[in-house]
């Protein structure tokens, strides 16, 4: 027997509404990626410097990016679980955190002891300055993992919109703290600023999850 799709008006406006709030964490979480290079080519100019701090930020990302299959892996499990309302599934922001800042604190510190020589080995002398950066960078990158798990705890109880609203925030500290940061501390400054946005991120991520809403699934946070 042939099917016959059926466009049902409600379900589609439904899923472009919160196709659109998703959009907008994203949109936010990738300002706060590219943005400190974009900011630091007008706020300092000194194209060299952007790139040491490029290098740096892009190995992070890429160590970030290799942890994310694994928490979207986890997805269908915590879904099951909140179908069950099971009250563990809150207990996973918190084991998720913890372990995105345990393993980013060992890389940062490992970042610190050996990427100036690191850097200096793999990419010549010039790239001194990046290896002096790529421990600060690792400690964001931990500040990126570690609200993920909650991010995902709140879109199973049908809350999007923190995540659009962390982003959102964190993007504004970055605007805001990265022309005095660099003024006062040059590509140090803006590593900070970085860390400054992304941590408001977290914050506000985490923060939202540990709160109660009328829309909650009974999932304790």
């Amino acid at each position: 027997m042939p099917c016959r799709p059926r466009f049902d008006l409600y379900q589609a406006a439904e899923l472009l509404r919160h196709g659109a709030v998703l959009g907008l964490a994203t949109a936010s979480t990738t300002w706060l990626a590219a943005g400190p290079l974009l900011l630091l080519r007008h706020v300092d100019g000194d194209l060299a410097r952007v790139g040491q701090l490029g290098l740096s930020l892009q190995i992070t990302m890429i160590l970030v990016a290799s942890v994310q299959p694994f928490l979207a892996a986890a997805l269908p499990v915590l879904s099951r679980s909140a179908a069950r309302e099971d009250p563990r599934v809150g207990s996973f922001g918190r084991v998720t955190a913890l372990l995105a800042l345990l393993s980013c604190g060992v890389a940062a510190g490992l970042g610190f002891a050996f990427g100036p020589a690191l850097m200096t080995w793999a990419f010549g002398p010039d790239f001194a300055l990046s290896g002096k950066l790529l421990g600060p960078c690792l400690l964001i990158g931990g500040l990126i993992v570690a609200p993920s798990g909650y991010m995902q705890v709140l879109v199973l109880r049908g809350r999007r919109w923190p995540g659009a609203v962390a982003g959102g925030c964190g993007g504004l500290v970055l605007l805001a703290a990265f022309p005095p940061a660099v003024a006062n501390w040059g590509v140090n400054g803006a590593v900070f600023a970085a860390g400054m946005a992304w941590l408001a991120r977290a914050v506000i991520l985490i923060a939202l999850a540990m709160t109660r809403s009328d829309a909650d699934r009974q999932i304790e946070p």
